[in-house]
């Protein structure tokens, strides 16, 4: 983000909340969801939201935590008191997602299933097996 800085004074870096959407691939709805539930603390200076590196750091790893399945409440409480493991996770934190993860892909491929079997109902298609999305056959 080193193009997009804006000096506040001498000693402090901010980015605006447009920057921060820019260099993330976040939307500003996003951004202004996780300030609103705690999970950062941008400063303000009127009804401008400013990023330091430390707060644009700390959306970074809201997001990883959300890419990895914890739910808002749980990355709440990895901000608050991170673990020893990699981005602040516990052992029995990433055990119990671990758990949840395999519980939800089991049911993802019995969903998959079911949905493949209906589609063979389905007159001029076939399922391909590689990919699981379905093709029209061309006679």
């Amino acid at each position: 983000m080193a193009g997009r800085k804006k000096n506040l004074d001498k000693a402090t870096q901010a980015w605006r909340i447009s920057d921060v959407s820019g260099e993330l691939g976040l939307s500003l709805r996003a951004i202004r969801f996780y300030e609103a539930r705690g999970l950062i603390k941008p400063k303000r200076r009127g009804n401008r939201r400013l990023f330091t590196e430390n707060e644009i750091e700390r959306l970074r790893l809201v997001m990883k935590l959300k890419s990895l399945g914890l739910s808002l409440f749980e990355i709440r409480r990895v901000l608050v008191s991170p673990g020893k493991g990699p981005y602040g996770l516990t052992e029995k934190l990433c055990d119990e997602m671990t758990e949840r993860l395999h519980a939800r892909k089991i049911e993802a491929d019995a969903a998959l299933a079911q949905l493949q079997e209906i589609s063979r109902a389905f007159p001029g298609k076939v399922l391909d097996s590689t990919s699981a999305s379905l093709n029209v056959i061309t006679n």
